[in-house]
């Protein structure tokens, strides 16, 4: 495991990874963040490891924010969502008159093992 300091997950960056899932190594909670236009938000910021066995930070938008919660709950998410695997799907929108890449959680719950019998 190697810990990535200071960087986060982009599309840009996911989009090179054959594998496109992680596991959610903590929750780190909300953290001041300063937006394009200079306005500071709270966001929040996740760290995960990927399966290039980088460990980085993500800030989830609020649609995965939401997939993250259906999957595994809202109740104590330090705890309920550390471990937990997910896969991230990449999709093209218009943001600000352009397009771009957006990083959105697939709603595929991976830590159901299925097993299967011959």
């Amino acid at each position: 495991m190697v810990d990535v300091e200071g960087m986060n997950v982009t599309s840009e960056y996911i989009k090179t990874l054959k594998i496109k899932r992680a596991q959610i190594r903590s929750v780190e909670g909300y953290k001041e963040f300063t937006d394009d236009d200079g306005n500071s938000k709270k966001k929040l910021c996740i760290k995960v490891e990927l399966e290039t066995n980088e460990v980085m930070d993500y800030i989830p938008n609020k649609t995965s924010i939401k997939t993250l919660s259906r999957m595994f709950g809202t109740k104590n998410i330090e705890i309920t969502w550390k471990d937990k695997l997910f896969q991230w799907i990449i999709a093209t929108t218009m943001y600000q008159g352009k397009k771009t890449d957006v990083l959105y959680i697939d709603d595929v719950d991976l830590n159901k093992v299925v097993e299967i019998k011959v």
